[in-house]
């Protein structure tokens, strides 16, 4: 006899999937959410600043950008900076929280 799958998974506890800003260490269960933190936190507004990129290159934007500020670098203009601080106020004063030039994330992998 078959095991009722509900009895089978009914203690599965599936953790709760977490966005973070691609700017800043937040986290959000709502992909909305994190848009609009993005929107009001670092003017920028993934669903606008990316309708006119096709999902390939959403993706390619996406991992450029966390690469660059894992490695402190600015995505906009790729300065280093020594820490996540100095990066965090550089972005915000030069109004960096923007989209790179397609040449910066859009290579051939």
């Amino acid at each position: 006899m078959l095991p009722n799958c509900d009895e089978e998974y009914s203690d599965w506890n599936e953790e709760e999937i977490q966005v973070t800003c691609l700017f800043c260490p937040s986290k959000m269960t709502d992909i909305n959410d994190i848009n609009n933190h993005m929107i009001e936190r670092h003017n920028f507004n993934f669903k606008i600043i990316t309708e006119s990129l096709d999902f390939y290159q959403q993706v390619k934007l996406v991992n450029y950008i966390r690469r660059q500020i894992h490695n402190l670098h600015c995505s906009a203009c790729d300065n280093v900076f020594l820490n996540n601080d100095a990066l965090k106020a550089h972005m915000e004063e030069k109004s960096h929280c923007k989209l790179p030039s397609l040449d910066s994330f859009d290579q051939p992998e």
